[in-house]
């Protein structure tokens, strides 16, 4: 006949002598952030246009010799006071992708966006004249091409 509940022994849980609740917390931790990870990675193959640079590293206001490197200085003969004076606002070097924001119609206009697109197309990078008023995805009736037109992301 069976013991009543209150006064059955009952034995405490043992662990193996090599477990480590610490090896154990930090292999979960490892898998969570695998599976974060994972579902990042699957989101973004599956919309390609709402991450456009995968925010990468990217410098700020850097001339074409620091963009492309001594090839721009070799292509113009040595002669450094050739070179366009550009000054490239974002240059996403991991990306390849150079973007350029320009707030007033003047900027936009005075800044030779078709110079700067060649030069950036030549050193085979992207590149990408933001306007007044710009968007990063396509809208309709807008003024300047979207971001993602001019780098022709997602297509």
């Amino acid at each position: 006949m069976a013991k009543p509940a209150a006064t059955q022994k009952v034995l405490p849980i043992e662990r193996p002598a090599d477990a480590d609740p610490e090896a154990a917390k930090r292999a979960k931790d490892a898998a969570d952030v695998a599976a974060v990870a994972a579902k990042e990675a699957e989101r973004k193959a599956q919309d390609p246009i709402s991450d456009p640079l995968n925010y990468g590293p990217y410098v700020t206001d850097h001339s074409p010799t620091m963009c492309f490197g001594r090839q721009v200085i070799e292509d113009y003969g040595g002669d450094v006071g050739r070179i366009p004076k550009y000054r490239f606002k974002r240059w996403y070097f991991r990306d390849k992708v150079v973007i350029d924001t320009f707030i007033t119609q003047l900027q936009y206009d005075s800044a030779d966006v078709e110079g700067r697109r060649a030069m950036c197309k030549k050193y085979g990078h992207r590149y990408a004249a933001l306007g007044p008023d710009h968007h990063i995805l396509p809208q309709s009736g807008q003024k300047f091409p979207s971001q993602i037109e001019q780098l022709g992301i997602g297509r």
